[in-house]
């Protein structure tokens, strides 16, 4: 037990050291050293923010480098097909990484690559995080539990406010029904939200603040966007008609999957009152346009580049998880939400026969 703690303490006292001398040197990039054992792949990708990014693997060893304007949520994948065991970090620092990949099947999935994270070193993010657990472990069977989290993360949330860590923490926090509603509310209006994953401020936004958010029964909010010829497009102008807003992107290959059976639909029912507009969530144009013209869709196609910082796809909780969409009847309130396309095909069928 003594040789334990002896350990522990040591750990603590290292990663403390790192972590100041991280701030000393005041880093403009991070460089990234990783050792992988295992199924060693050709390339491995590094994925943060709107940037994925490539290494050749050579000796089980690879590189990255780059600029974390805040501590950011980054992940490894490889080709054609990976999932990783937890999240990690970066920030500008010199970061050494080990993990280990095995190939196996997983149900209909042949060959995918488990990626395990093993150890991470030369980050401030893992001293926030040891010393999290660490207060954790020791306080959790207090009596004041409750008060005492709520303390400890007020002042995390203060120190680090645009922290990728600090938001998921926080969305643990809340999964675990420990603070009760009010006290969410408290620490979430202290992150910098506009620096924090769209998953993380998606899932807390639905969570604390239900009524924030579009459901069946609720008036439509109305919003304008652009659409791929950049005339501004409303929802106004669907009044009268039945309307479904579907929330999709061109790198999510189930709403790829759906839109020829939502161009089937259109053009059968389009003349008897039934209107489709398509909101991308890309944060590329570009790639928006392409997938357009590829599929050929010819209802109207709006987007929204501004991701986690829109208002309207929070309201729509369209950051959250895509394909997402509404149903609205001719007087601008929701009949349905997330329908499917059988649902919505019997439904037309219906209503237009």
């Amino acid at each position: 037990m003594i040789k334990t703690k002896l350990f522990i303490a040591s750990l603590a006292s290292l990663v403390l050291i790192a972590s100041c001398k991280n701030k000393e040197t005041h880093h403009k990039s991070f460089i990234l050293n990783g050792i992988i054992k295992g199924d060693v792949p050709k390339y491995i990708y590094l994925n943060y923010g709107n940037v994925k990014d490539s290494s050749l693997v050579k000796n089980d060893k690879f590189y990255f480098t780059g600029k974390a304007a805040f501590p950011i949520e980054a992940q490894f994948s490889i080709s054609p097909v990976s999932t990783i065991n937890k999240r990690f970090y970066l920030e500008n620092s010199n970061i050494k990484i080990e993990i280990s990949v095995h190939k196996k099947d997983f149900r209909q999935i042949k060959n995918l690559n488990f990626i395990k994270i093993d150890t991470v070193i030369g980050t401030k993010t893992a001293f926030i995080r040891y010393d999290f657990e660490n207060f954790k472990n020791r306080h959790k069977l207090d009596k004041n539990w409750k008060a005492e989290l709520f303390k400890k993360l007020n002042k995390l949330i203060k120190k680090n406010p645009q922290h990728h860590y600090i938001g998921n923490l926080l969305v643990d926090v809340m999964r675990q029904s420990v603070l009760d509603t009010n006290q969410l509310r408290i620490l979430f209006s202290k992150l910098d939200t506009s620096k924090q994953s769209a998953h993380a401020v998606a899932t807390l936004t639905k969570m604390i603040y239900p009524n924030y958010l579009m459901n069946v029964g609720n008036n439509i909010y109305d919003f304008i966007l652009q659409n791929d010829k950049e005339v501004a497009i409303s929802t106004k102008n669907f009044r009268g008609s039945l309307l479904l807003i579907d929330f999709w992107a061109s790198w999510c290959a189930p709403c790829r999957a759906q839109n020829p059976k939502f161009l089937k639909l259109y053009n059968k029912y389009n003349s008897k009152g039934f209107e489709i507009l398509s909101v991308s969530i890309d944060a590329k144009k570009s790639k928006w346009l392409a997938a357009l013209k590829k599929e050929g869709l010819t209802w109207q196609n709006v987007i929204d580049t501004s991701g986690y910082k829109s208002k309207i796809l929070a309201k729509y909780d369209a950051l959250s998880s895509i394909p997402h969409n509404f149903l609205i009847d001719k007087n601008g309130k929701i009949i349905a939400k997330d329908i499917t396309i059988d649902a919505l095909t019997k439904l037309l069928k219906n209503k237009f026969k």
